[in-house]
C-alpha cells in the first residue's frame, strides 16, 4: 500500500488518513456499464513549404510536434503526414506504444521548409484515408500550415483546389465525423478557408503569432480530441490521491535557462538530472514533462514561473468526464456540460459519494475568471446515464474562452477542461464582380455556428439607393443550406445602405437574438459623396492646399512690398513739395514787379519738373537739403539769376517730360 501523507490543500481542510478511501468505497459502489470513451485518434498535417523558413525560422514544429508524441497516452491512435507539393507520410498511422513512439520522434528531425506548393487538399485526402469507416470515435485532424491553397502557377487552378476543398471535401469530412482544427502561422494564410474547416467540422480555428506559440496551440487543439484526466493545478500545486498510479507534468518555460523543480509530499525535492527509479524527466528549451509512476499521496509542488498552460494528467482508475459543449458557439448561446464519473472504465452511480462532492465551472480568458459557478451534487439528479448536467454561462463577448470543470470529493480532485470560441451568429461579406460588362454588388451571409437552423432562419434586407424609396426583399437561401445570397445591380452613381432583419433559430427552435450592423457601399467605387459635379469644384487635396497657402502668403508678400514702395513714392512727394514750399518763400523777399510779370513768374515756378535729376535729389537727407538752402540764401542776386535760367530751362523740358512714364 502506497504511502498515506496528512495534507492541508487550498483552504479545504483535507485529511488522508489509514487506508485509501477507495478501498472502502469500493464495496458499496453501483455501476452502470453504459459505453466508455475510447483512446484519441489524431491526424497531425504540417506544412513544409518555403515560406516556412520565414515563419518558423527555427524550425519550432520540430519540438511541437514532439510534444504531441509524448502526451498522447498508449493504444491512441496517430498519424503525422508532412505536405506541400506532395504529401509524405512522416510517422505512420497507427496506435501508439514506446517503439512507435521513439521512432516518430526520431523522424521528426526530417521536417524542413524546401517545399515549392501548399496543396492542402491532397493533404486532406491523405490523412483520411477511411472516410468509408463508420464508429462513434470522433477523428481528429490538426492542420498547420502557413499559407493558401496553392497547387500551381496557375491561379486559376488555386482557386479550383480552394473550391473543391470547400464544395466537395468539407461534406464528406463532415458527413464522416471528421472534427479538424486548423493552426495559421501567418497573416498570409487563408484565415477564411481554415475559419469554414473549423466552424463547420466544431473544430478549433488559432492563429500563432509566433512560432513560440506552436507547443501551446498544438496543446490546445490536442485536449479537444483527448480527455485525458487531469487533477487541478493551484498556485503550482496539486494533490495526487491513492487512486492516481502515474501523473505527468507538462511546465512551460520563458526562459530556456529556467530551472524547473518539483517538491514531493515526503519534503524531497527534484529536478532534472535527478536519479529516481520511478522519475523520467523530459528537458526542452520551451517545456518540461516529468512523469512520476506510483507518486506518492498527498500534496505536490512545483517551483516554477506559473503559466495557465500548465497542467498535470494522470492515469487513473477513476476518471471525470464530460460532453456537449460544442467549441463554437455564438454569442449568447445556451450550453449545457453533462458530467459523470468512470471507475474502472464503467460509470458510477452513488448516492453516498455523491453527497459530498462539489462541482466547481469556471469560464476565463487567459488568466482572468469570467464567470464562475458552484454546484452541489447533493442537489443534483443524475440523468438515467448516471451523468450531472450544468448549464454554461451565456457569453455576450465575441472571444476565446476556457471552460474548466473542477470536482472536489473531499479525498480526491478531477478536472476536465475544453477551449471554446464564442463568435457572431452570423457574418455578412460584400464583394463586387464584373459580369457581362457589368458591375454587380454580391452580399453573402454566412453562419458561424452548426447549432443554427438556416432554414427556420429568414433575413429580410431593405436598400437604399442613393435617390428615391427603399426596397425591401427576403434574402435566399442557397441550395447548400450554408448561406443567404443577395445580388444588387446599382442604377444611380452614389451610396448605396442596406439594413438587416433576422429571426433566427438555433436546432432546437429556440429563438435567437442576432443585430447585423448595415452595409454601406459605393458606387462606382470612386464615388466622392457630398460634391456635385455642377454646383462644386472637387474637394483640393492636401498638395492643393499648399500651393493655395503659397500663393496667399506670396499675395501678402506682393501686397506688403507695394504698401513699402508706395510709402517711399509718397514721402518723396512731401520732400518735394516742402523744398518747393522754402523756394516761394525765398522769393517772397524780392523786389515787386509788375503784376503780368509777377505772375508769368509763378506760373512758370508751378511748372517745375519733379523728375528733372538736376533739380533736387529726392535721396538726399533732409539736413543737406537745408544746408544747400542757406548756401543758396547768401547770395540773392547770383541766385536770381540762376533761378530765371532754371525756369527757361524748365519750360523747354516740359514738352520733353510728357513723353517719360510717370513715376
Amino acid at each position: 500500500m502506497k504511502l498515506i501523507v496528512n495534507v492541508n490543500y487550498s483552504k479545504a481542510h483535507l485529511i488522508l488518513r489509514g487506508v485509501s478511501f477507495w478501498t472502502m468505497v469500493v464495496l458499496f459502489l453501483g455501476y452502470i456499464g453504459i459505453g466508455y470513451t475510447k483512446e484519441a485518434d489524431v491526424r497531425l498535417l504540417i506544412d513544409t513549404s518555403g515560406s516556412m523558413k520565414v515563419n518558423d525560422p527555427k524550425n519550432l514544429r520540430e519540438p511541437a510536434v514532439n510534444l504531441l508524441i509524448r502526451l498522447l497516452p498508449d493504444d491512441s491512435k496517430l498519424g503525422i503526414w508532412t505536405f506541400d507539393q506532395s504529401v509524405k507520410a512522416l510517422a505512420v498511422y497507427d496506435l501508439i506504444d514506446n517503439n512507435w513512439r521513439e521512432q516518430a520522434i526520431n523522424n521528426s528531425k526530417q521536417i524542413s521548409s524546401k517545399g515549392l506548393f501548399t496543396d492542402i487538399g491532397k493533404a486532406l485526402e491523405v490523412a483520411t484515408f477511411d472516410t468509408h469507416r463508420q464508429g462513434d470515435m470522433a477523428r481528429h485532424i490538426i492542420l498547420l500550415t502557413d499559407g493558401m491553397v496553392d497547387v500551381a502557377k496557375d491561379p486559376i487552378k488555386n482557386v479550383e483546389a480552394r473550391q473543391h476543398i470547400l464544395n466537395s471535401q468539407l461534406p464528406r469530412l463532415k458527413q464522416s465525423g471528421y472534427v479538424i482544427h486548423t493552426i495559421a502561422l501567418s497573416d498570409k494564410a487563408d484565415h477564411e478557408l481554415l475559419q469554414q474547416l473549423a466552424i463547420n467540422t466544431d473544430g478549433l480555428s488559432s492563429t500563432a503569432n509566433s512560432a513560440e506559440e506552436l507547443s501551446k496551440l498544438f496543446l490546445k487543439a490536442l485536449e479537444q480530441a483527448d480527455q485525458a484526466p487531469k487533477v487541478p493545478l493551484q498556485a503550482n500545486r496539486f494533490l495526487i490521491d491513492s487512486q492516481v498510479e502515474e501523473f505527468t507534468l507538462l511546465v512551460f518555460k520563458k526562459k530556456s535557462d529556467e530551472v524547473v523543480q518539483l517538491s514531493s509530499p515526503d519534503g524531497k525535492t527534484y529536478k532534472q538530472g535527478s536519479r529516481v527509479k520511478d522519475l523520467r524527466w523530459f528537458n526542452t528549451p520551451h517545456y518540461d514533462l516529468i512523469t512520476v509512476d506510483q507518486p506518492y499521496e498527498g500534496e505536490w509542488q512545483l517551483q516554477a514561473e506559473t503559466d495557465p498552460n500548465n497542467r498535470v494528467t494522470i492515469v487513473s482508475n477513476l476518471q471525470m468526464k464530460f460532453s456537449g459543449v460544442p467549441s463554437n458557439l455564438f454569442q449568447g448561446q445556451q450550453a449545457e456540460a453533462r458530467i459523470w464519473f468512470e471507475q474502472n472504465t464503467k460509470r458510477l452511480v452513488n448516492e453516498e459519494l455523491f453527497q459530498i462532492m462539489k462541482l466547481t465551472l469556471t469560464l476565463s480568458q487567459e488568466e482572468n475568471t469570467v464567470a464562475e459557478e458552484v454546484f452541489y451534487t447533493a442537489k443534483m439528479a443524475q440523468d438515467d446515464q448516471g451523468a450531472f448536467t450544468l448549464k454554461v454561462p451565456e457569453m455576450r463577448a465575441v472571444g476565446e474562452y476556457t471552460l474548466t470543470i473542477k470536482a472536489d470529493g473531499k479525498t480526491f480532485l478531477r478536472q476536465v477542461s475544453k477551449a471554446l470560441s464564442v463568435r457572431e451568429p452570423l457574418v455578412v461579406s460584400h464583394e463586387r464582380i464584373t459580369k457581362e460588362d457589368q458591375e454587380i454588388d454580391v452580399i453573402l451571409v454566412k453562419p458561424q455556428s452548426l447549432f443554427l437552423d438556416t432554414e427556420a432562419t429568414v433575413i429580410k434586407a431593405t436598400i437604399a439607393p442613393p435617390v428615391g424609396k427603399p426596397s425591401s426583399l427576403v434574402i435566399p437561401l442557397q441550395e447548400d443550406k450554408k448561406s443567404w445570397l443577395l445580388s444588387i445591380t446599382p442604377q444611380q452613381h452614389g451610396i448605396y445602405r442596406v439594413a438587416f432583419g433576422v429571426n433566427a433559430k438555433d436546432n432546437n427552435g429556440n429563438y435567437i437574438p442576432v443585430k447585423l450592423e448595415p452595409l454601406v457601399f459605393k458606387f462606382p467605387e470612386n464615388f466622392n459623396p457630398g460634391v456635385s459635379e455642377q454646383e462644386e469644384q472637387p474637394t483640393p487635396t492636401t498638395e492643393e492646399k499648399i500651393t493655395d497657402e503659397a500663393v496667399d502668403e506670396k499675395e501678402k508678400e506682393s501686397d506688403s512690398s507695394w504698401l513699402l514702395y508706395g510709402g517711399l513714392i509718397f514721402g518723396n512727394i512731401l520732400l518735394a513739395g516742402g523744398l518747393y514750399w522754402a523756394y516761394r518763400r525765398f522769393f517772397s523777399d524780392a523786389p515787386p514787379t509788375d503784376d503780368k510779370s509777377a505772375a508769368s513768374k509763378e506760373d512758370d515756378a508751378d511748372n517745375i519738373d519733379l523728375n528733372e535729376e538736376d533739380d533736387i535729389d529726392l535721396d538726399m537727407p533732409l539736413d543737406k537739403l537745408d544746408d544747400n538752402a542757406d548756401e543758396s540764401g547768401a547770395d540773392k542776386a547770383s541766385d536770381k539769376k540762376n533761378k530765371q535760367e532754371k525756369v527757361d530751362v524748365g519750360k523747354e523740358n516740359d514738352s520733353a517730360s510728357d513723353s517719360k512714364p510717370e513715376t
